[in-house]
């Protein structure tokens, strides 16, 4: 007794301690979490810490066994070692085969370093002498050693890139300093992109180039592009010297200048005096900085009509410059200054209105025409400059969309034309007046018709029309556009027949001329539209619509065939059918697909009336007609082919079924694939022709293919009447061929539906 429970006793404990060293293997995952190891443990061995692997009894490998490893791990440590060192020699080799390809590139794009460093030798020299040039007031020099020291300097760029863009902006300066503001553009703003790609966005040295940009667009009356330059360049003197320090000052000077040409005058003054304020305080109240900038204070103060302001400070100007006789009032200009200022102001409107800058041009075109206007007083004066202020303020007001304006100063510009004596156009030949007659009436005639207005620009368009005639001849291109320009505002304005007759006069025009020939297929829609619109020209109409798309007739006669034939009106649908065919032949030709159409069609019409003969032979016209179009293999035989083979199941004509239906078949499949449902329709009737002809060994894989394509679609309740039609057929084969049971099947499907 005792013997036996000692035994259970055994094997109890022996089953506990296998289960626990289970759940300890299972702690090895948690190893390297010293307390999630030790909880999982105590848990393996029901929490009793003191039954741990530690008080077990193991047996480890043995010493051979473990220096074998050791070994083992050795050589894969030093293989590992090994491979690394050819991976990093290799890498090395990489990196210095760049490196030397880089070399070489650079020495063969810039030279070899010693050339590069004797190129800016050169440069540094030749930039030194052009600034001793430019302190002496020969810019001319002085420009010319900067272009020689760009040429050095393009050689050692890569090792000096700031030398370079120092020299570009010299460069660029030099040119605004002799006022050639439109060359002196790019190159600045050239050296203002090297300035931001070599400095952060605070330097002082990009501070340089902002203000020299800034000052030539200020020259070129560019003032909005001008003026956030100069402000940033302010921004960074300020922050990189301080706010009141000399550097500033500068720059508020050039911003007063900017703003006083904007006749922005509590800005200019607050710059101007900032500006005062400072040079005043570095340099003295007497040094000419300060004294010109308050001579431009003053100025502006004229300009402003701050009178009393100017003569003060004209006081102190003249204290502290010691000139008793200094004033701010400037003397009357004469007529010759004027002028000279009046071409300056229109070329720089022109250039902003060239550049899109409306309201700008806008502003200097109203000063010209000031002093245009008071030169054109002079009897002795031409007055076409006077005529030409008016048409460039009119074309600015107008691109600005300030209609009312630009209305009345186009209307005076066409006034001096039309009543100045020296400025009339002569009419005998299209010259200068004539020409800037021509541009007076479109421009007002633009204006009008861009506003919606076709009735008051219709009267400049008529004597476009005219002056073309007159001075061009009734036969060129230019009084081509000026007819179908009039013809399109009659059309525009609702003048249908008035409108029809001048699209016919285009037509007629464009027909004569070689250049115009691409322009009928558009302007003979136009009259056709014309035509329609005004309702008087039915058989103008009528012809023309033949010539611009004869598709369109035949589209209505088509339409009506069809109408007639699903209202069961077979013989008006005969009737229409065929002069949809006599149509389609006379003006397409036996070869275009219009009449294998037509001839389709009217094969449907007839058979509906049982005149199986005629359909037959127009079946097989259309089979020849779309072959000779498309080719024997063309998807277009597909209709009549389908039609045909109909026809002749119908007749009980089965052979010619069959061939029929083989020939279908194959282009159905080459145009849709062996699984599309037209395929298996025609397989259906093919083996349905089978079928009547007995030949089931023959018919059965076609029907068994067919319902294969139906059943594989997944649309049984969309495409039941060709089971029906499959169905019988198969079931007929399977009998006739010994094979029951699967003909019981399909019948039982067949009963099913």
């Amino acid at each position: 007794m005792h013997t036996r429970l000692l035994l259970i006793i055994l094997a109890l404990a022996g089953a506990l301690f296998s289960a626990g060293a289970m759940a300890y293997d299972n702690c090895d995952s948690l190893r390297y979490n010293d307390r999630a190891y030790q909880a999982c443990v105590n848990n393996a061995y029901g929490g009793n810490s003191r039954m741990t692997p530690s008080t077990i009894p193991i047996y480890g490998p043995s010493e051979e066994e473990q220096e074998a490893e050791r070994k083992r791990l050795q050589r894969e440590a030093d293989a590992q070692r090994e491979v690394q060192r050819a991976f990093d020699a290799k890498r090395s080799q990489d990196r210095e085969a760049k490196a030397l390809k880089e070399v070489l590139e650079t020495e063969r794009i810039y030279g070899t370093p010693r050339q590069r460093e004797i190129a800016y030798d050169e440069a540094r020299k030749l930039y030194k002498s052009a600034m001793v040039l430019q302190d002496l007031g020969k810019d001319k020099m002085a420009e010319s050693d900067l272009r020689d020291a760009e040429k050095r300097m393009e050689k050692a760029v890569i090792d000096h890139p700031h030398d370079y863009g120092l020299i570009i902006e010299a460069l660029g300066e030099s040119l605004r300093r002799q006022g050639r503001y439109d060359e002196a553009v790019p190159v600045l703003e050239r050296a203002l992109g090297e300035r931001k790609f070599r400095f952060h966005s605070s330097h002082p040295e990009l501070g340089d180039v902002l203000i020299s940009l800034g000052k030539t667009y200020t020259a070129l009356g560019r003032y909005n592009d001008a003026e956030p330059l100069l402000v940033r360049a302010l921004a960074i003197r300020q922050k990189a010297f301080g706010k009141t320090s000399s550097d500033a000052g500068y720059v508020h000077n050039s911003l007063a200048i900017l703003y006083a040409k904007q006749k922005r005058f509590d800005d200019a003054e607050s710059n101007f005096k900032d500006a005062i304020a400072l040079h005043s305080q570095h340099q003295g109240k007497a040094h000419d900085h300060t004294v010109r900038s308050m001579q431009a204070l003053a100025a502006l103060y004229r300009d402003a009509g701050r009178d009393s302001d100017a003569d003060r400070l004209d006081e102190d100007i003249r204290a502290l410059s010691k000139s008793p006789q200094y004033t701010s009032k400037a003397p009357p200009p004469t007529e010759e200054e004027n002028l000279t200022r009046a071409i300056n102001l229109g070329n720089q409107g022109m250039a902003l209105y060239a550049a899109g800058k409306y309201q700008e041009a806008i502003a200097i075109f109203r000063d010209a025409l000031k002093l245009r206007q008071g030169i054109a007083n002079n009897p002795s004066r031409n007055k076409e400059p006077l005529e030409i202020n008016y048409f460039n303020l009119g074309m600015s007001l107008l691109s600005a969309k300030e209609y009312a304006e630009a209305e009345s100063m186009l209307k005076q510009a066409l006034a001096l034309r039309d009543n100045e004596p020296a400025l009339k156009p002569k009419l005998a030949f299209f010259g200068s007046a004539e020409e800037r007659l021509m541009r007076n009436l479109d421009a007002l005639a633009a204006l009008h018709t861009r506003q919606q207005k076709h009735f008051q620009a219709e009267p400049y368009l008529r004597r476009i029309v005219e002056l073309q005639e007159k001075t061009r001849g009734a036969e060129h291109l230019e009084t081509l556009a000026s007819l179908k320009a009039l013809a399109e505002n009659l059309s525009a304005q609702g003048s249908d027949k008035e409108a029809a007759l001048h699209w016919q006069r285009t037509v007629a025009l464009a027909e004569k001329l070689p250049a115009a020939q691409n322009q009928l297929p558009d302007l003979r829609e136009k009259l056709l539209t014309a035509y329609y619109r005004s309702g008087a020209f039915p058989k103008e109409a009528e012809a023309l619509e033949i010539q611009v798309d004869w598709e369109k007739p035949w589209i209505r006669l088509a339409q009506a065939a069809s109408a007639a034939y699903k209202a069961r009106q077979y013989e008006e649908a005969i009737s229409q059918g065929q002069k949809a065919l006599d149509f389609a032949q006379k003006h397409s030709g036996a070869s275009e697909n219009r009449v294998g159409i037509s001839q389709n069609n009217l094969a449907v019409y007839y058979w509906a009336t049982k005149q199986y003969d005629q359909a037959e032979a127009l079946y097989k016209k259309s089979l020849d007609t779309y072959a000779r179009v498309s080719g024997a293999d063309s998807p277009s035989l597909i209709l009549p082919l389908r039609e045909l083979g109909s026809l002749y199941h119908l007749q009980r004509r089965f052979d010619e079924a069959e061939s029929i239906y083989r020939r279908l078949l194959l282009l159905q499949e080459k145009r849709h694939g062996l699984e599309h449902v037209d395929v298996a329709q025609t397989l259906s009737k093919l083996a349905r022709i089978l079928d009547r002809k007995k030949q089931y060994a023959e018919a059965e894989p076609l029907f068994t293919r067919a319902l294969a394509i139906v059943d594989k679609r997944g649309k049984p309740d969309d495409e039941e009447e060709l089971l029906l039609d499959i169905l019988p057929g198969l079931a007929r084969a399977y009998r006739n061929t010994g094979r029951d049971e699967e003909a019981r099947r399909v019948e039982q499907r067949y009963e099913k539906l």
